[in-house]
């Protein structure tokens, strides 16, 4: 099949792009900032830009990760759109819920500290104010996004196996959707570096993992949106 018109898949495949990239600038200017280092090695400022860059990769991580998903359902609905109006109904309320899943987190986190700027500056102890669970938000987060891989890897499965096409063709069909399963797959270990993030010690050298799964994550979802294209 070639699709040969631009359609809400390709418009949000580079918004997720130019997300992703920003994540990637926000990750190396974090490395300037004692992203790997020991943080008992660092300034009192390093240590504020620090947590400032981290806000941010937070919330670009979440934006990020929901329009690459978004993506990839808006290109199932173009292939499977005239396949079933029972399927198209599941295929929105899979991108509604990808929708309220990325804006709700982006609004937790956004709101995560009262007041805004104890983000980044209540580390030391020395400033009034409070802050919700972030690792507990970050695990939920991850959980949930990864709940969402395994059903849209079922997604497309479900109506492939139902095409009047030679086994071959399906399974080649199949092997493409399927490898979305490397997404699901990074995700558990960035999930599992997550839960070890709980008991950290050394915030900046303990992120270096975070930021780093979390960067092959973005990008390993950008080639698999990518693929049906090649």
């Amino acid at each position: 099949m070639k699709l040969s018109k631009w359609g809400l898949d390709d418009w949000t495949l580079i918004l997720g792009y130019l997300f992703t990239l920003s994540f990637a600038v926000s990750k190396f200017y974090g490395y300037e900032l004692g992203i790997g280092r020991d943080v008992w090695s660092l300034s009192h400022d390093e240590i504020n830009r620090f947590m400032r860059v981290f806000f941010a990769f937070e919330i670009i991580y979440t934006v990020s990760i929901g329009t690459l998903k978004a993506s990839i359902l808006f290109f199932y609905l173009r292939v499977f759109n005239l396949v079933s109006p029972t399927f198209t109904i599941i295929l929105w309320c899979t991108q509604a819920f990808n929708i309220l899943n990325c804006i709700a987190f982006t609004i937790a986190n956004l709101n995560q500290c009262k007041p805004f700027w104890f983000a980044w500056e209540g580390w030391d102890g020395r400033h009034p104010g409070y802050c919700v669970n972030l690792t507990a938000m970050l695990v939920s987060h991850g959980a949930i996004n990864i709940a969402l891989d395994v059903w849209m890897l079922v997604l497309p499965v479900t109506q492939v196996l139902w095409l009047n096409l030679r086994k071959r063709q399906k399974l080649e069909i199949l092997c493409m959707f399927g490898l979305g399963i490397i997404i699901t797959i990074v995700s558990i270990i960035r999930l599992r570096v997550l839960l070890n993030f709980r008991n950290f010690t050394d915030p900046t050298y303990d992120a270096f993992w975070l930021h780093m799964w979390s960067y092959v994550e973005l990008s390993v979802g950008i080639i698999v949106a990518c693929l049906p294209s090649w």
